[in-house]
């Protein structure tokens, strides 16, 4: 939540501050305030980018875990029972009767 410090007050506060800590101390604490806040402006961005990261490190490992159980899931649905293999080589057995018997058998030589 942001401070909603305009020029007057940010006057009353240095006015203060002059009389708190004198002139010859001011530029010193000034400085230190100034390098606390790009301290803390540096930790904070750093801490926002980690958190990002691990933000998005959960969401690949929840996409992952998903892939998987998908992938299980459809593993387990396939059955090789109902599919056959075909092989890419002729069968030497005699061919199916529709189709008559296979080249080079003796049936085809002896009617030639």
């Amino acid at each position: 939540m942001p401070f909603n410090v305009g020029l007057p007050e940010m006057l009353v506060i240095l006015v203060i501050a002059l009389i708190v800590f004198g002139p010859r101390k001011l530029p010193e604490i000034g400085g230190a305030v100034g390098k606390a806040m790009r301290e803390f402006r540096r930790a904070s961005s750093e801490l926002t980018e980690e958190l990002t990261r691990e933000v998005e490190v959960e969401k690949v490992q929840a996409r992952r875990k998903a892939l998987e159980t998908e992938t299980q899931a459809a593993a387990s649905s396939y059955a090789p029972e109902q599919t056959q293999a075909y092989s890419a080589e002729p069968s030497t057995e005699d061919s199916s009767p529709l189709l008559g018997p296979p080249q080079g058998s003796p049936a085809k030589r002896d009617s030639a």
